[in-house]
C-alpha cells in the first residue's frame, strides 16, 4: 500500500465518519444543536458537523473564537487553538467556517501522520503485509473520530511521530 493509496483510504474513512455522524444524530435535538443554532449554523448543516462539537471540543472552539473567557475553560491548553488561529490567520470566522477549517487542518495533519507512521513502521518491520495491516488498523481505529473533530490529539500525534525522526 503506497502513500497515495493511504491518503485515499484516509479520505474515504473521513467521509465515512461524516456519513455516520450525519445519520447518528438526527433523531433528537440536543444541547449541541441549540449551541450550533445560536452560533449561526443553519439547521440543515448541523448533522454534518455535529460530531465535531461533542464533549470538550466545544471548549476548544470557544478558546479559538473568544479566548480564555471564564475559569472552567482554563483546563484546555492553548497549543491547538493557537495553531488553528495561526493557520486561519486570525480571521473572524463563523463557527461553521471554523469547523470546516479545523476539519481540513486535521486532514492535512493526518496526511503528515501517515507519512511519518509509514516511515516508522518500515523501520520496525520489513514484512509488507504487517506494514499494510498496521496502517489499516491505525486508519480504521475507533479513535480516529478524535483526529477528525476539533480536539488536540491529531496535532499531538503528529508532533510525536515527527519527533521520532
Amino acid at each position: 500500500m503506497n502513500i497515495h493509496q493511504q491518503i485515499i483510504f484516509l479520505a474515504l474513512i473521513r467521509i465515512w465518519i461524516i456519513f455516520i455522524g450525519y445519520f447518528s444524530g438526527n433523531y433528537y435535538r440536543s444541547e449541541i444543536d441549540l449551541y450550533l443554532e445560536n452560533n449561526g449554523i443553519s439547521y440543515w448543516m448541523i448533522p454534518f458537523i455535529k460530531f465535531m462539537f461533542v464533549y470538550d471540543s466545544r471548549y476548544f472552539l470557544e478558546v479559538i473564537k473568544l479566548g480564555y473567557s471564564y475559569d472552567m475553560i482554563h483546563a484546555f491548553m492553548p497549543g491547538f487553538p493557537a495553531f488553528v488561529k495561526i493557520i486561519t490567520l486570525f480571521r473572524g470566522l463563523t463557527l461553521g467556517e471554523l469547523a470546516l477549517a479545523i476539519f481540513m487542518i486535521n486532514f492535512i495533519i493526518n496526511v503528515g501522520i501517515i507519512f511519518y507512521m509509514n516511515k516508522l513502521i518500515k523501520l520496525i518491520t520489513k514484512n509488507p503485509f504487517i506494514h499494510s495491516l498496521s496502517l489499516k488498523f491505525f486508519l480504521l481505529s475507533p479513535v480516529t473520530i478524535y483526529y477528525t473533530s476539533s480536539y488536540s490529539e491529531c496535532l499531538f500525534l503528529f508532533i510525536q511521530t515527527f519527533g521520532i525522526f
